[in-house]
């Protein structure tokens, strides 16, 4: 929003975007504090006091200025760094004793010194690869972020708070993690060798969710773990699930390139991906069994599955697009498939499948990246809308839905809601 547009701020709007172009900040900033706007964004300086009222704060990518203390509004929840050019340090009084949420971008290559960070803390995004200290962290930390290449030996000084919940970090701090009792998160990144070993054994009791991009994977998966991304480069499927009957996974993630069976493994969700930046030369372009059991299917980009191998159990399955199915002729969906997700679409050939092909009653794809419904009513009728802003709905004859298609893309061209 830029000055000229800005006379009074309606007391219903409650975010403010500044305009790249904007140079009158003391006057925006002024008519701010006299409204509701609680979230400023793209924000460009700190040579104007902020409105008190801001309680989240982001700037924009040019932004490099020091923060001083009283600077940054007393009530702030959030300050968003994260595509700044921010790189001054941070010292102690210049964030204020309310601040939850701190992301601060790749660009920030400063130390985070012993007490600086409130108490308040709760969520921290960090790419330094300065050593952390003991109090570097606030101890009530719940959520840390860490892409840097540093790590962390062992954990008896107490360098990471034990009221981690949720951690990103690099694989070689796996030895420090185990003590983390309060720990619910755990993803594992690795800048280097993508063979390093990562021990199941040393993962807290505590944890419900695993996420692995990379190394081989040694030991007993925890039967704790009920969310996994299995994208690791090298494991073995029996040594991880060696008594299959105790693992009960709401999600899990697999590499289609290194597929083992997972038979009388009991998964809700099942999703099926392929690591395009790998050396792997025989790549698995169908999928040829999927365990029974399985309420939702996910088949990502580069993958088909013959629709034959659907198991009965799918209620849900998505797709990247038609072509990620193999059907052969008289052959349809299962019957018990209640839902269709397909994430890319030509509506020519969407219109074609629909046409030829029983369909389960619930239909969600995306036109323009926009997600549509078609929800079927009786055999003749659809329900069809998509989401806000861009929002139509509208009962329509199976025979008219490629009209609406058309209508709805010439549409959402120059559409702009009246109230932007």
């Amino acid at each position: 929003m830029s000055s000229e547009q800005l006379k009074d701020i309606p007391p219903n709007v409650g975010i403010i975007t500044i305009d790249s172009d904007d140079s009158d900040y003391e006057q925006i900033y002024k008519k701010i504090s006299r409204s509701n706007v609680t979230e400023l964004n793209n924000c460009h300086t700190l040579m104007y006091k902020l409105p008190e009222n801001i309680t989240s704060l982001s700037f924009s990518s040019t932004f490099n200025q020091s923060l001083l203390p009283s600077t940054l509004p007393k009530q702030l929840k959030i300050l968003n760094l994260k595509r700044s050019n921010f790189n001054h340090p941070i010292r102690y009084g210049m964030i204020p004793n309310t601040l939850e949420k701190l992301y601060l971008d790749s660009s920030y290559d400063q130390p985070l010194e012993p007490g600086v960070l409130p108490s308040s803390l709760k969520h921290l995004f960090y790419y330094g690869n300065h050593n952390l200290k003991v109090g570097s962290l606030p101890p009530n930390l719940k959520v840390f972020e860490y892409y840097g290449d540093n790590f962390i030996i062992e954990n008896e000084k107490g360098i990471l708070p034990m009221t981690l919940e949720s951690l990103i970090a690099n694989i070689l701090w796996l030895p420090a993690i185990k003590s983390l009792s309060n720990l619910k998160s755990l993803t594992l990144l690795y800048y280097g060798n993508s063979e390093a070993k990562i021990d199941l054994t040393l993962l807290p009791s505590s944890l419900t969710t695993l996420n692995v991009h990379t190394g081989h994977l040694i030991s007993k998966m925890p039967t704790s773990i009920k969310q996994l991304n299995l994208f690791a480069e090298r494991y073995d499927i029996e040594e991880i699930f060696k008594d299959r009957s105790e693992y009960k996974l709401e999600y899990l993630m697999v590499n289609a390139n290194q597929y083992e069976s997972l038979d009388n493994l009991k998964i809700k969700e099942l999703d099926f991906a392929i690591d395009f930046g790998s050396n792997e030369t025989n790549v698995i372009n169908e999928i040829k069994k999927v365990p029974k059991g399985v309420e939702k299917l996910v088949i990502r980009h580069g993958i088909s599955l013959s629709i034959k191998n659907i198991p009965s159990s799918v209620r849900c399955l998505e797709i990247q697009s038609l072509n990620s199915l193999i059907i052969e002729e008289e052959q349809s969906l299962p019957c018990t498939l209640q839902e269709l997700i397909i994430n890319d679409i030509d509506h020519k050939s969407f219109l074609n499948f629909i046409s030829h092909t029983r369909t389960p009653n619930n239909l969600i794809f995306y036109l323009q990246g926009e997600r549509i419904w078609l929800r079927r009513i009786d055999l003749n009728y659809y329900l069809f809308f998509s989401e806000e802003p861009k929002f139509i709905s509208s009962m329509v004859h199976k025979s008219q839905i490629h009209n609406l298609l058309e209508y709805y893309m010439t549409y959402q061209v120059d559409y702009i809601p009246k109230w932007v």
